[in-house]
């Protein structure tokens, strides 16, 4: 299936989500690219590093979705929306956008030590048998 994407409606996304990063930390650049699902549904994809992770909103005719990729590639989190007014507060892409924000700063709140074995040396400690 064909979708035209016009220059207008490409800017106006990107204003958005350039406006919505505007307070996150570190500021990240928008990638844009263009693609095809499973299903030959042609879409615009957005993607940008969030703090613990990275969000890609891949944009369709009248829907698209948000998904929030883990630093191992693992898809974490995704969320749709409906493609009826980008630009506001009330709408899906605005909600789906703060879901994916939410989401990320949960993120720091997960242990990023996976070995949990402790030199006791390192504390001034003995060793226990």
């Amino acid at each position: 299936m064909t979708t035209s994407f016009v220059v207008p409606d490409i800017a106006r996304i990107y204003s958005t989500i350039e406006d919505l990063l505007y307070m996150s930390e570190p500021q990240s650049s928008i990638n844009i690219s263009f693609g095809t699902n499973e299903d030959e549904y042609e879409f615009i994809k957005f993607d940008f590093h969030l703090k613990h992770g990275i969000s890609e909103v891949r944009v369709y005719e009248d829907s698209g979705d948000f998904s929030y990729i883990g630093r191992n590639g693992d898809i974490l989190h995704s969320i749709e929306f409906d493609g009826t007014e980008f630009t506001s507060t009330t709408g899906s892409f605005y909600q789906g956008f703060k879901d994916i924000f939410a989401f990320d700063r949960q993120q720091a709140n997960i242990a990023k030590i996976t070995n949990t074995s402790v030199d006791r040396a390192s504390f001034g400690l003995t060793e226990v048998n």
